[in-house]
């Protein structure tokens, strides 16, 4: 299967090839990952329903009035394997929950720090061949100035692209870095 999230700055959608044919989706949270398809992915976050970035009310049980160890607490049952459908769910709950930023810096800052948060890290799950999967690259880009953010595994620091430099229209491959 392979699979695309396409968007702009108010909606998105995912795009999927399966053996037999394309489906498009609506993608109303944002978000994609490896497989199950979106389809199944997007119906169990209905089984994390119950998580909330707020900070619980006090509870009195008797006699007894209980606080919160800190912050946190009411994401108690939030999936943190590296397995797709548990990275799926926690990049949900961190895109919904991360609080829009007011320019674009803030807002590249706050698309890295949500990937960050699902990224794979080498030595954590082992593939059948005996590799170890790792997040490779992230990207992203921003259709209101045309520029490609992007970051590697060996080099976090974030660069970017603007692609209004270079002949989008050209037959030549252009090579972007050092």
């Amino acid at each position: 299967m392979l699979h695309w999230i396409i968007g702009d700055a108010k909606r998105s959608i995912v795009v999927e090839y399966t053996k037999n044919h394309m489906e498009v989706y609506k993608n109303d949270v944002d978000v994609l990952a490896n497989q199950p398809g979106f389809e199944w992915h997007r119906e169990n976050l209905r089984n994390y329903m119950n998580l909330d970035s707020d900070m619980p009310e006090k509870v009195v049980l008797k006699d007894v009035k209980m606080t919160p160890f800190g912050s946190g607490s009411m994401m108690r049952g939030l999936p943190g394997d590296y397995y797709s459908t548990s990275r799926f769910v926690r990049a949900a709950y961190l895109n919904n929950n991360y609080p829009v930023k007011s320019n674009e810096d803030e807002n590249v800052s706050r698309m890295f720090h949500t990937l960050s948060g699902v990224a794979m890290i080498d030595g954590a799950a082992e593939m059948h061949d005996g590799m170890y999967e790792k997040t490779i690259y992230t990207g992203g880009f921003s259709s209101a100035t045309d520029t490609y953010y992007f970051n590697t595994y060996e080099d976090p620091a974030i660069k970017s692209v603007h692609m209004k430099d270079y002949d989008l229209n050209g037959k030549e491959l252009f090579v972007v870095g050092d």
